[in-house]
């Protein structure tokens, strides 16, 4: 008899009920926030490989016998292998249209998802440097901010 008043003091089993449904939500959650921060990370990743492509393609030596173009896929294919996050490495393409040097990604980051669903491209490009031409900008630019004063004087 003292066990079946023992059992009226029991607490209903609602919290185990509760806990069955927080507890999945929650872990699914937190793996879809580490997706999403995997994702943006490689986003990012890729972005600043392809700048920093363009760029040493942009700023490679003359007498180096490589084209910039060649330069910069040089970079870009060094620098997609390094990436150590999950998905396959993405090609890297160049276009040197002479005036500029663009250097994109494309691909997929996480290959056990549906293709297409963390699809990402990323690409940079850079003006080319004429130090001439820029120099002579900044010199007209300073006799025009001269002759200026002059006009107010």
């Amino acid at each position: 008899m003292g066990d079946f008043i023992n059992m009226k003091k029991w607490k209903k089993g609602s919290f185990t009920v509760e806990a069955a449904f927080i507890v999945p939500a929650a872990v699914l959650m937190t793996v879809l926030l580490i997706i999403c921060i995997f994702y943006v990370h490689n986003q990012v990743w890729y972005k600043t490989a392809a700048l920093e492509a363009a760029l040493a393609g942009n700023s490679r030596m003359e007498g180096s016998g490589k084209s910039p173009g060649e330069t910069a896929l040089e970079s870009a294919k060094k620098r997609a292998e390094q990436q150590v996050m999950p998905g396959e490495i993405p090609y890297p393409q160049v276009n040197d249209d002479g005036a500029g040097i663009r250097v994109s990604y494309s691909g997929s980051m996480f290959p056990s998802f549906p293709e297409g669903l963390f699809s990402c491209t990323a690409d940079a490009r850079v003006e080319r440097v004429r130090p001439v031409k820029f120099l002579r900008l900044l010199q007209m630019a300073e006799k025009l901010g001269q002759a200026a004063e002059y006009a107010v004087s």
